[in-house]
């Protein structure tokens, strides 16, 4: 199957970043990142019925663009946090260090710059994310 011949279209992130502003100003929060995605949906298609939409490429768009404020609710895992990269966003993670009482440094976890997940030792999982508006 060629390029021309799919059924589906995505949207741009402009088209994309007008629904959700719309869609966050009429609806305030929303605690779901599904819910989110699927009335994001219903207003872009009603551009083009054609148009798809991941949960993850709204939510990165929703962070990058600054018109949401997204709130991570995470669990706290058994594994010790070994990641580099964002689970949320997929920006690169940054220590998190603490002076000891020799004058030395520990470092006590990880914090992502652009979204502002963050762990501990423990890896914490993001499960569920709130939209605000900014």
């Amino acid at each position: 199957m060629m390029a021309s011949e799919r059924k589906y279209r995505i949207p741009g992130e402009d088209i994309v970043v007008d629904a959700l502003t719309k869609v966050l100003k009429e609806a305030g929060a929303i605690n779901s990142q599904r819910l989110l995605r699927e009335i994001v949906l219903n207003e872009i298609r009603k551009i083009d019925p054609s148009f798809r939409l991941s949960e993850k490429r709204l939510r990165m768009i929703a962070i990058n663009s600054g018109v949401a404020n997204v709130d991570i609710h995470c669990r706290e895992s058994e594994k010790r946090a070994k990641m580099s990269r964002c689970p949320v966003c997929g920006s690169k993670l940054y220590p998190v260090k603490n002076k000891t009482i020799f004058g030395g440094t520990v470092t006590v976890g990880k914090e992502c710059r652009v979204c502002g997940y963050w762990t501990g030792i423990k890896t914490r999982m993001p499960m569920r994310y709130v939209f605000t508006p900014k």
